[in-house]
């Protein structure tokens, strides 16, 4: 328990149906059942040094309780939880982990659907109380200050002094005097060449609360009838997943269909909740290439024991992102082509997206607050018939994107699980 700093009280808030999207393109993904703003309710004070193993939790409904157990019932303890989560991602710290709710409900009716005005309260022995109050959303537009930054290519880079943003113009690099996504564009007068540095990740990867968002099935069908998708797919990423231009992506053992994804990302660069559609626009910064690596067989349920579904799009490394972020550039119809080892696996064009950027920043607004920094990956482009495989280790795969340049990257063991 070395990795644990201490525990508090939260209130893991859920929307059950859109848990299991039982309704598919009909409801909110499964990403929006826990992750929507105000969701994740954390008591005032961090407990350390406490015996884990049986403390008392209870959960009351306007004052009536309505669940009561012990942690001594966790089908995985804290221990194993952390130990399982790091084989796929690195935790860092004030990385918060909810452990799981206690056992179903005690008296009949106090599992019900939740409505304004109603109070929950949830105990834990020792640790403390937390109380919350139910509001009706009132979809309000807000906003932050207005982008103001010139268009070009957005890098970051290392040299002989440290590392710097910059404006990349041909071989030649304008030194910033910092993060241009903190509203700082100012040039320090310092010049570089291009071929005299090491291009980093074009984003601070440290960035604390940065989400990473992945749209799912975002292209119309090849050779079909065009999709209407009123509730966008989502899926997770994790920000310590994000990786670089001739970076290695990790491949765990235990893969079926692990598979590349070359899409268009959304560098968001202004906060922003309930966007209009017709304004979405204004609140990206600009555009990279990245590529979505997934695990496909356990997106879905099937036979067997396999990770959890957050697990396809979250691991480590899985989220690639080119060494430049273009400001300024008609991202409308952009070509984007995936290759593994040379072959071509996916070509289209991001004007056959269902949901253009506009509209998937707009609709990921309703319920969650877009700050900059933030990255939405915008789906794949279907494969070319007979070239989707699992990949194996040694592969190459390269993204390009028209306007954007191109990526690649090698795929690389993860070693087994210890247990």
């Amino acid at each position: 328990m070395q990795y644990l700093f201490g525990v508090a009280v939260g209130n893991d808030w859920s929307e059950n149906d859109w848990c299991g999207e039982g309704r598919g393109i009909e409801e909110p993904s499964h990403v929006f059942c826990k992750a929507g703003d105000t969701f994740a309710t954390l008591g005032d004070q961090v407990v350390k040094g406490l015996d884990l193993s049986d403390l008392q939790l209870t959960v009351r409904l306007d004052g009536v309780v309505a669940a009561q157990g012990s942690t001594a019932d966790f089908r995985d303890d804290a221990a194993a939880l952390i130990s399982k989560l790091s084989h796929f991602v690195t935790l860092k710290r004030g990385d918060m982990i909810y452990t799981g709710t206690v056992a179903p409900p005690q008296l009949p009716g106090t599992r019900r659907q939740l409505w304004q005005d109603d109070i929950v309260e949830v105990e834990i022995e020792k640790v403390g109380v937390v109380s919350n109050q139910l509001v009706r959303t009132t979809r309000l537009a807000s906003s932050g200050p207005v982008i103001e930054a010139p268009n070009g290519r957005y890098v970051r880079f290392e040299h002989s002094a440290g590392i710097s943003y910059g404006l990349l113009d041909g071989n030649e690099i304008s030194e910033l005097y910092d993060n241009p996504l903190k509203g700082s564009v100012g040039q320090t007068g310092r010049k570089f060449q291009a071929d005299t540095v090491q291009f980093r990740l074009p984003i601070d990867p440290e960035l604390p609360g940065r989400k990473v968002l992945a749209a799912a099935a975002n292209y119309q069908p090849k050779n079909a009838s065009p999709r209407q998708v009123p509730h966008p797919r989502y899926m997770f990423k994790h920000s310590s997943g994000l990786s670089g231009n001739n970076g290695l992506v990790e491949r765990p053992p235990e893969v079926e269909m692990f598979i590349p994804e070359g899409e268009l990302v959304l560098v968001v660069g202004r906060e922003g909740r309930h966007i209009p559609v017709n304004e979405a626009n204004d609140y990206i910064f600009g555009v990279a290439l990245g590529n979505d690596w997934s695990e496909l067989s356990w997106i879905t349920a099937g036979p067997g024991v396999r990770p959890l579904k957050l697990m396809s799009k979250a691991t480590d490394t899985w989220a690639a992102i080119g060494s430049e972020i273009v400001r300024g550039i008609d991202y409308s119809d952009l070509e984007i082509s995936t290759r593994v080892n040379g072959n071509l696996l996916s070509r289209g064009k991001t004007s056959t997206m269902i949901n253009n950027p506009a509209r998937l920043v707009s609709y990921l607004s309703r319920y969650m607050t877009l700050k900059p920094g933030d990255l939405i990956y915008t789906g794949a482009i279907a494969p070319e018939s007979g070239m989707r495989q699992n990949l194996a280790v040694g592969d190459f795969v390269q993204v390009e994107i028209d306007g954007l340049g191109s990526m690649e990257q090698q795929v690389v063991a993860m070693p087994p699980w210890p247990w």
